[in-house]
């Protein structure tokens, strides 16, 4: 696609047929793609309850759901989790389970041996926490981890995890970054891009770590730029683009027993000028977008974003699943 200018990107959505015998439907679940193959874990369907702790699996060539039949021990239950993909090996951290504990879990589970490994006792791991964000950097063959909810509060904190030495680093923190749970991330050419979120109040921001001096820039951006969201979906491509799906622009006045204000727009951000748009957006043939929605479950695919489920405005939880293609206008 090259170094188009980002008035030139437009998008298109597919959705995808959701066949019977599909999963429950969740919000504030995890989902990684590893060829075509889309991996779920994690969720509820009533806030507050994990559903269950199997590792659902969307075949995206056959357009059908099966249950992994996995050796080791699976992690337990739980919601706002991450879920990354580095090379063939899924990595499960974080979370909350039914008693409202943060976890600090990192398990790894091998797709090819169809093995879950308990990596959790290891020098230097994050605390535990939930509606953190996470995002793997198959170059560094690594996944980071920033912020989300801890025991002691929301975080401001980033580590990243090596996963052929299997140890972390944690890196330093930026006083203008608030602590927030819900954010996006993204990796682009050495640096970390954390995006939005929700301190409090719904956040506007965008501040990048730069990976090679160890430290922090608060973004200033022009353009379309996103009114403050989050739990919203976030990814990457090209290693110059970043898409921005969805989120919650307004928060529940019953907390997380609610559905706040959801988006259903999609912005882009080119890196190198940091200017976002607004693509023309198109819909396949016979399909419909999907709509306004908040703690979804996202991935990456080349230059397409998969999504599936999560909450509505009317505080049903969803089992649609979409794919959004960015391409050349």
């Amino acid at each position: 696609m090259g170094h188009q200018d980002v008035d030139t990107l437009s998008a298109e959505w597919k959705e995808l047929t959701q066949p019977q015998g599909a999963p429950l439907a969740r919000s504030s679940h995890a989902v990684a793609v590893i060829g075509s193959k889309a991996y779920v874990f994690g969720g509820e369907h009533k806030p507050r309850v994990p559903i269950d702790n199997s590792l659902h699996v969307f075949d995206l060539n056959q357009q059908a759901w099966y249950v992994e039949i996995a050796k080791g021990t699976a992690p337990p239950a739980r919601l706002g989790v991450t879920l990354v993909a580095v090379g063939k090996t899924l990595f499960i951290f974080g979370g909350r389970n039914g008693d409202k504990n943060e976890l600090s879990n990192l398990y790894a589970f091998n797709t090819a041996a169809g093995e879950w490994r308990d990596l959790t006792d290891l020098p230097g791991a994050p605390a535990g926490r939930s509606y953190h964000a996470a995002v793997a950097d198959e170059k560094r063959k690594s996944f980071f981890v920033f912020g989300g909810c801890a025991a002691d509060g929301r975080r401001n904190d980033l580590y990243e995890f090596d996963t052929r030495a299997e140890a972390w680093t944690s890196y330093p923190t930026s006083a203008e970054l608030l602590p927030r749970g819900g954010p996006g991330l993204a990796v682009v050419r050495e640096k970390v891009y954390v995006l939005f979120g929700f301190s409090g109040k719904e956040q506007g921001d965008i501040h990048a770590f730069d990976l090679k001096s160890q430290t922090w820039q608060q973004l200033e951006t022009s353009g379309e730029t996103p009114t403050p969201r989050s739990v919203l979906g976030v990814t990457s491509f090209n290693d110059r683009y970043i898409v921005a799906f969805g989120g919650e622009s307004d928060p529940s006045d019953k907390g997380h027993e609610g559905a706040g204000a959801f988006s259903d727009e999609v912005f882009i951000l080119d890196t190198t000028s940091l200017r976002w748009s607004r693509p023309e957006l198109r819909t396949e043939v016979g399909a419909k977008p999907p709509c306004a929605r908040g703690w979804f479950a996202f991935a990456p695919i080349g230059r397409s974003m998969f999504i599936y489920g999560g909450n509505s405005e009317t505080n049903e939880r969803l089992d649609d699943l979409h794919l959004l293609t960015v391409g050349t206008a």
